[in-house]
């Protein structure tokens, strides 16, 4: 395998082009600083909503965090026609 080549770019798929729009369920105190950064502060990534049981977290979560929307409801995070990734 050459350096800096991905097996999916040596099976000739190629998502250079594709951003991960991520939807994060539980954004709890551990999402915070661990588990969400990871997620979406990388190249070609970016949240774009987030649920939380507690709409009012889940709405302070989005604010901080640039996510366009949130949800108390895992359904309407699932529902967002613009989430492509979840976790």
């Amino acid at each position: 395998m050459e350096s800096g080549h991905s097996t999916c770019t040596q099976m000739g798929f190629n998502f250079s082009h594709k951003v991960v729009k991520w939807g994060i369920i539980g954004v709890g105190d551990v999402c915070e600083v661990k588990a969400g950064p990871g997620l979406y502060k990388v190249p070609g990534s970016r949240l774009a909503a987030v649920m939380r049981r507690d709409r009012d977290k889940a709405s302070d979560f989005a604010a901080r965090h640039g996510a366009a929307r949130s949800y108390d409801t895992v359904q309407g995070l699932l529902s967002d026609p613009d989430v492509n990734g979840e976790r």
